[in-house]
């Protein structure tokens, strides 16, 4: 090692680490994990499309977080938002957050205490915020993000999160489209 070049040392070390944080979380609470699954199998355009996100504590330790998981464009101040979503359409688009949401910054009320192995949960309904007007596979991914400017302090001993978090990836198989010749939708 030592009659290596100090260059070469340099860049072993910067490797070595590298390659040992390897699969770990890169926020500062490990436990944290974000899960998206699609309910049911495939879904009808003009139906629901239900997405269930789950904000689990794998951890040891205790978590201080917003449970509100308020969804909003990705374009809304932070302070207005903890989730948001991508979503990719069978011809490899983005699609376009179709809602207004009227939502304001987190309050304490919308802090818990989050013990291991506990999770808290949300079902959306995808098709009240994106337009799925092609027959397909759609790819939807989440990221949780607390942009709370008045973040309340931890109770003593339990750990503050804020994220961010990225779910695991899930698809969404939407079917035949049903025809809105004359109807209003």
């Amino acid at each position: 090692w030592e009659d290596r070049p100090e260059e070469e040392q340099v860049i072993l070390a910067l490797v070595l680490a590298a390659l040992s944080m390897r699969g770990q979380s890169t926020t500062d609470e490990p436990g944290a994990v974000l899960e998206i699954e699609v309910a049911g199998g495939e879904v009808k355009a003009e139906g629901p499309v239900l997405l269930h996100v789950t904000l689990a504590n794998r951890g040891s330790q205790p978590l201080w977080l917003n449970e509100r998981l308020g969804l909003n464009n990705p374009f809304a101040p932070p302070s207005h938002r903890e989730l948001t979503l991508s979503v990719v359409g069978p011809d490899g688009r983005n699609l376009r957050f179709a809602a207004f949401v009227n939502r304001d910054s987190a309050r304490a009320k919308d802090f818990c205490v989050l013990p291991p192995t506990e999770a808290i949960s949300r079902t959306l309904d995808l098709a009240n915020y994106y337009t799925f007007d092609q027959e397909g596979v759609y790819t939807v991914r989440a990221r949780y993000a607390d942009g709370s400017p008045k973040f309340p302090p931890a109770p003593d001993g339990v750990i503050p999160f804020k994220g961010p978090l990225r779910s695991n990836e899930v698809q969404i198989h939407v079917g035949q489209l049903a025809l809105a010749v004359g109807r209003r939708l």
